[in-house]
């Protein structure tokens, strides 16, 4: 069965003994080879369905090479104690307290 590769008639491409002599395995460097990839099309009634995942895919690297990765704007206008970590610690106390004001505020109310 291994000669003849699970076929009645033996093949012999795959039998190393019925290569020539001259017969060498290696491409050459003056052939030309080229590989191109093609995407299959979709068809059917629904085929606007099944490219979806595509076009949301697309939009969404659309958005972030067009709003994620661009500078922000107002970056330049903060002040500079802002951008230290005591600064960064004043503004998460502040924005504590106001949470904690809205939390008493709607424990009152309810």
């Amino acid at each position: 069965m291994r000669d003849n590769n699970g076929r009645d008639k033996i093949d012999d491409e795959f039998n190393d003994d019925a290569l020539p002599e001259d017969h060498d395995d290696q491409p050459h460097d003056d052939d030309n080879v080229r590989v191109v990839y093609v995407q299959q099309r979709r068809r059917g009634p629904l085929s606007w369905f099944g490219n979806a995942r595509d076009r949301f895919r697309s939009a969404g690297r659309r958005w972030v090479q067009l709003s994620v990765d661009q500078p922000l704007k107002h970056q330049d206008k903060l002040p500079d104690w802002m951008h230290t970590s005591s600064g960064r610690w004043i503004i998460l106390g502040i924005l504590g307290v106001i949470m904690v004001g809205w939390m008493v505020i709607f424990g009152l109310v309810s």
